[in-house]
């Protein structure tokens, strides 16, 4: 049975009639206290932060990200595509809590409705599976041509067709950088867009792992 608010307010109500803070059981106490150190230490540690990153971490002078944006899988696209967008994202900081975020590019584009749901889903990971290893990619994609197979149309249309489909490879021998394939945009996502739930509309992420310790 769901509780809605207002049984739970008689509830709690009831309890505090049936008891005092003095005869609360020692655990619920406990408990109390737990929670107002737990509120109290992570207030502490909104306010005071972690500080500035340590130099050198991160992305220094956005190198790695300049290196994502000019990979050629992003222009190598099936026939007929066009590009909807494409955005580059910083390495950020994380001031609260310490700890970098990757730098990545991520581009959407759509394929012409030449072909159903079904058969244009098959056709571009069929493509982008057989370009990336082009591109010297290794891909972890073993068996998803065979299960979007099993699919049917109205589940392509639905949304539950395309699973991530992803790949990944070492640059110049000193970081990895990934790239995922999934079905529907990936940039300003927003229910209101027409691309929103277009089978048609596919979209391209490449990131690379970001610096974590100072270089020595």
């Amino acid at each position: 049975m769901t509780v809605g608010p207002r049984t739970r307010r008689q509830a709690w109500s009831r309890l505090g009639r049936a008891s005092s803070v003095s005869t609360r059981p020692a655990v619920f106490r406990r408990a109390l206290v737990s929670t107002a150190s737990l509120v109290l230490f992570a207030a502490i540690v909104s306010a005071c932060g972690v500080g500035p990153p340590p130099p050198g971490t991160g992305d220094p002078g956005n190198v790695r990200l300049h290196v994502l944006a000019a990979q050629p899988i992003l222009k190598a696209l099936p026939a007929g595509a066009k590009v909807l967008s494409i955005e580059s994202h910083l390495a950020q900081w994380d001031y609260t809590y310490g700890g970098w975020s990757v730098p990545y590019v991520s581009e959407d584009f759509e394929v012409p409705d030449t072909a159903s749901a079904l058969q244009t889903t098959v056709q571009v990971a069929s493509f982008f599976i057989a370009t990336a290893s082009k591109y010297g990619w290794r891909g972890n994609n073993a068996g998803v041509l065979q299960y979007i197979k099993t699919l049917t149309e109205a589940e392509i249309l639905d949304g539950y067709g395309l699973p991530r489909v992803d790949w990944s490879k070492r640059l110049f021998g000193t970081f990895m950088v990934g790239m995922a394939l999934y079905q529907g945009p990936q940039n300003n996502v927003d229910w209101r867009s027409p691309y929103e739930n277009s089978p048609y509309v596919f979209g391209l992420m490449v990131d690379a792992s970001a610096i974590m310790t100072p270089p020595r």
